[in-house]
This record gives structure tokens, C-alpha cells and sequence, in this order.
């Protein structure tokens, strides 16, 4: 059965018309495409063009490969590799290889090898490129994703301490769960520059696991806010028990990034419908300061779910941005409820204002109406 589900998913990637190479791959020499071996998925190129372009002082950038683990040998002598190979040990997800051009400026052939243990992300953009720096490449694959468990986790926090008996505990719940379970997921991608030394399939399905909670959580808290039918809830609700379960007890990467992949439809159906839903609220209100800001929450959601859901059906070639959009919606997500509940309070103090007025008057007619009756009962005596 778990067969019969990767082949489904193998399928619907070359129905989408990606490519596991690029079309021109330059100076380098595929030595052996893309096979599975013990389990694991294996790419071997050879460059022995590389001095000319690869000079001291820059860096030669490798692909991305999702859960990959790059090996480079400078005349058959390992000099650089970026994880454990068996995948026992877990690893940064998304990572990509670089190494310094110092380390290469005297080799005359140079071999890379790239395996990954899924086969449904053995797959890359582009061949290896010369950069001026390996900053930016490193900031992107892992340093943000760090920043953005450490963000999202704080703005748990806050959402506790200003909703707390202001709105329902429910909302709080999912709000903070959300927040919590996408920090997780953050974290966990970086799981190795965390001191993590669990298995890769064993931080991989952790993290898969708490993405899922996390956008279920957002999804139902914008559900109990009227931004969403019950026919595309319940359908997303299907659809993400029944990937949970594959997820959790799959067997392999695949099974596991089967499972993973079958809510994704339905979250996109969901964000949309948000979307949607915040700007036909938008022209409903004049787009006040609470609209604009749930816009722009809204936004971060489905702009990040979209690059992600692109990204992982290997349509586009860019950074996961779900941990870092999902830092900016809830930041503005509780702006906006924070601005709705000012003007509820607003409203309230208002409306006490209004009826402790009255009942000034009212106290006021009923002095001046026993004064005049006192007056009159005198006035008879």
C-alpha cells in the first residue's frame, strides 16, 4: 500500500513536468544520474574545468537538495562532506554545500556526489556555481529558520498575555499552538546546529508532524473568526488526519512526504478562501486600520504557502519561507485582533458613558420632580 502511494506521488511529479537535471549542465560531467542504492538516492558529477572560474577568496555553491548530504573530493581525496551520509543522524534540511575555493585552487579533477534518502527530492535546479561569499547562503538555509522558531515562539507568548480574558481560550489556544508547533518545525530543520542527533527520518517526521498542527491550529483559529465554510474545513480536516497518520507511521521518507503532501491542496483552498474573505471585508469596512492589517496577515500566510507548496513540488527554486511568514502573520494577526478588541472595548466604555449619562439625568429628573412636588405639598399646607 505505502508503495502504491509513492508511486502515486512519483507520478503526479512527472505529470507537473519536473525534471530531476538540469538541461545544461556547464563544465560538469554527470558521471551517474540519479539511482537508488540501500535505500538512498545518488548524484555523481565531475568538473575538471574548475580552476579558471573557482580562484582563492570565493566559494563553489551546490544545489539545494532537500534532506541532501553533498561529498566533494578534490582528486579522489574527501575534503569536504555535509552530514552523515547513512542518515542516522539528522542534518540540516535544506543546507546547501559550499566550499571554499582555497581548498580546490590544485586540484585538477574534482568529484561531487549528492544522495539524499527520499526519491522524490532527488532532484536539483542547476549545477554548482562560483559565489564571491557563503554568507547569504548559510543565513538563508539556516540561520533564519532559527530566528524564526525564536520569533514565533515569543509571539506565543505575547498572544497569551494579551488576549488573556479578552477573547475566547480557544482562539488563544490555537493562535499559541499554532505559533509553538511552526517554531518546532523551524527549529527542528536546523536540527544539527541544535545539538539534535536523532535520526534524519526520525526529525523529519517530528517536523512534518508539527507544520501540519501548526497550520491546522491557524486554519481553525481563522474558522471560529467566520473566514471559512465548514466544506473546506471539514475537507482540510480529512485530508490532514489522514496525512498525520501517514506521516507518523510511515516507513519511509517517501511515505512520509506522501503524507505531508496530501493536505497541501486543501491548505491552498483554505488561504485562498482567507484571502478572499479579509478583502471582501476590506471593501465592506473601507478598508479601515484592522482590515489592512488582517490583509497583510493574511497575506504572509498564503504568500509563504504558496512559495512553500511550489517549492516542494519542485516548481520553483527558492528558500522555504513557511517559518518566516508565519512570524509576520501572527504579528499582524494579533495586531489586527488587538485592534478589533480596543474598538470593542472603545465601544463598551461608550456605551457605559452613554448609561451612566442617563441615569444621571434620570436622578436629576426625579431631585428636581420630588423638589417641585415638596414645594407644591408646602405651598397647599
Amino acid at each position: 500500500m505505502q508503495d502504491f502511494l509513492v508511486s502515486i506521488l512519483l507520478g503526479f511529479w512527472t505529470v507537473l513536468g519536473v525534471q530531476n537535471l538540469p538541461i545544461d549542465t556547464g563544465d560538469w560531467n554527470i558521471e551517474s544520474r540519479w539511482s537508488g542504492a540501500g535505500g538512498n538516492w545518488i548524484l555523481k558529477a565531475r568538473n575538471n574545468n574548475l580552476k579558471s572560474s573557482c580562484s582563492p577568496g570565493k566559494y563553489l555553491v551546490f544545489p539545494q537538495v532537500t534532506h541532501g548530504i553533498h561529498k566533494v573530493y578534490a582528486d579522489r581525496k574527501l575534503i569536504y562532506t555535509s552530514g552523515d551520509g547513512t542518515f542516522q543522524t539528522t542534518s540540516a534540511f535544506y543546507e546547501r554545500g559550499v566550499v571554499a575555493c582555497e581548498f580546490l585552487a590544485e586540484a585538477k579533477d574534482i568529484t561531487w556526489t549528492v544522495q539524499t534518502y527520499s526519491q522524490y527530492f532527488a532532484r536539483i535546479k542547476y549545477m554548482p556555481t562560483v559565489a564571491s561569499s557563503r554568507s547569504a547562503f548559510f543565513f538563508q538555509d539556516v540561520i533564519i529558520n532559527i530566528v524564526a522558531a525564536g520569533c514565533l515562539l515569543i509571539l506565543a507568548l505575547i498572544s497569551v498575555f494579551i488576549f488573556r480574558s479578552r477573547v475566547r481560550s480557544s482562539d488563544i489556544a490555537s493562535l499559541t499552538t499554532g505559533s509553538v508547533a511552526l517554531a518546532v518545525y523551524a527549529a527542528l530543520t536546523c536540527g544539527n546546529y541544535l545539538g539534535l542527533n536523532w535520526s534524519m527520518l526520525t526529525i523529519h517526521k517530528i517536523a512534518d508532524v508539527s507544520v501540519w498542527i501548526g497550520s491546522f491550529a491557524y486554519i481553525y483559529f481563522f474558522r471560529n473568526f467566520k473566514f471559512l465554510g465548514k466544506i473546506e474545513f471539514y475537507s482540510f480536516s480529512c485530508a490532514f488526519f489522514i496525512g498525520e497518520l501517514l506521516i507518523i507511521f510511515g516507513g519511509s521518507a517517501d511515505v512520509v512526504q506522501v503524507g505531508t503532501t496530501i493536505p497541501i491542496p486543501f491548505a491552498f483552498i483554505c488561504i485562498m478562501s482567507f484571502l478572499i474573505r479579509a478583502v471582501m471585508d476590506g471593501f465592506h469596512a473601507g478598508f479601515n486600520k484592522n482590515s489592512i492589517l488582517g490583509i497583510i496577515s493574511i497575506t504572509s500566510f498564503v504568500a509563504a504557502g504558496c512559495n512553500d507548496l511550489l517549492h516542494i513540488l519542485g516548481l520553483i527554486d527558492t528558500n522555504m519561507l513557511m517559518p518566516v511568514g508565519s512570524g509576520f502573520g501572527v504579528f499582524f494577526l494579533a495586531a489586527s485582533v488587538n485592534q478589533d478588541i480596543e474598538k470593542t472595548y472603545l465601544e463598551r466604555d461608550d456605551l457605559v458613558s452613554n448609561l451612566q449619562t442617563k441615569q444621571d439625568i434620570m436622578a436629576c429628573w426625579v431631585r428636581i420632580t420630588n423638589t417641585e412636588n415638596k414645594s407644591f405639598q408646602n405651598h397647599r399646607n
